[in-house]
C-alpha cells in the first residue's frame, strides 16, 4: 500500500475546488507574461495618463466649455500638455488607472486584476529588483518588530527602499 494513502482524509473543500477548476479553467491557470504583453501594459498606462491630460485640458481649455481643434493643438504642443511621463508621474496616477480598460484594450486574455498585480509587483520601473543588502534586512526586521506583521504596505513604505509589500513579506518569511 502506498504511504500517500495512509494520510488524513481529503479536505472537504477539495471537491468544491475541483468543480471550480472545471467550470473556470482559464481564469485559474497562470501563464507567463511575454515581453510584448509587458510592453503593452506599460503603453496602456502611459496612454491613460495622456488621456487624463487631454480630458483635463478639455475641461479647462476654454471658458465656453467648447474644445476646438485649436485648443487640441495647443494642448498637444504647449509645455503644460507635456505627454511624456516620468516613472514618478506614472506612479502618482496609478490610483486613477482603469485596469479593466487596459486589459480590454491592450491585453486580451488578461484581466484588469492581473494587469494591476503585474505592474504593482513586477513591471513598475521604480521597483527595487536588486539583491537585498544586509542593512536593508536589518531595517526590515526592526520595522516589523516595531509595526507588527499586519500591514506590509506600511512596512514597505517605512523601509523606504522602493521594495514592494510582497518583496518585504517574502524576504521576512
Amino acid at each position: 500500500m502506498s504511504p500517500l494513502l495512509l494520510g488524513p482524509a481529503e479536505n472537504p473543500h477539495i471537491e468544491k475546488y475541483k468543480v471550480v477548476l472545471k467550470q473556470f479553467p482559464i481564469s485559474l491557470q497562470k501563464h507567463s507574461w511575454s515581453d510584448t504583453e509587458k510592453d503593452r501594459l506599460a503603453k496602456g498606462i502611459k496612454q491613460q495618463y495622456q488621456e487624463m491630460l487631454i480630458k483635463d485640458s478639455m475641461k479647462n481649455g476654454s471658458s465656453s466649455g467648447d474644445f476646438s481643434a485649436v485648443d487640441m493643438a495647443y494642448a498637444l504642443t504647449n509645455t503644460g500638455g507635456n505627454f511624456e511621463a516620468t516613472h514618478e508621474i506614472l506612479r502618482s496616477v496609478l490610483p486613477l488607472v482603469n485596469w479593466d480598460y487596459i486589459a480590454a484594450m491592450y491585453l486580451p486574455g488578461r484581466s484588469g486584476a492581473e494587469c494591476e498585480s503585474r505592474w504593482l509587483n513586477y513591471d513598475d520601473p521604480l521597483i527595487n529588483h536588486n539583491a537585498w543588502t544586509a542593512c536593508e534586512e536589518k531595517r526590515l526586521i526592526l520595522t516589523v518588530q516595531e509595526r507588527g506583521m499586519h500591514n506590509w504596505i506600511n512596512i514597505a513604505v517605512a523601509l523606504g527602499t522602493q521594495r514592494t509589500p510582497f518583496q518585504c513579506f517574502a524576504r521576512y518569511q
